[in-house]
């Protein structure tokens, strides 16, 4: 959540210097992100969504992020894998 109150901070500053103070703390954000969903740490569950959607693709909207656009689409790609496979499960 911390992400996206950064980034929609920058969205809304005036001051040159406290928009790029806050994009670079979203960036670090997005950063981690990234890592977290690539090693696959502890991404295995249904709040994905709530974590990446307002972060990443906030910080890809906002900022043209291309690394917080691949870390929203690769959330994406294993939220619908574990929905799968949770569904499966469930089913048999």
């Amino acid at each position: 959540m911390q992400t996206n109150e950064s980034l929609l901070s920058y969205e809304m500053m005036s001051r040159k210097q406290a928009e790029e103070a806050l994009k670079l703390a979203g960036e670090v954000h997005v950063e981690s992100f990234l890592n977290r969903i690539q090693k696959r740490i502890d991404v295995d569950h249904h709040d994905m969504g709530f974590l990446y959607a307002p972060s990443c693709v906030a910080a890809w909207q906002l900022t043209g992020n291309e690394t917080a656009k691949k870390a929203a689409l690769l959330q994406i790609i294993r939220l619908t894998i574990h929905t799968f496979l949770t569904q499966k499960l469930v089913s048999q």
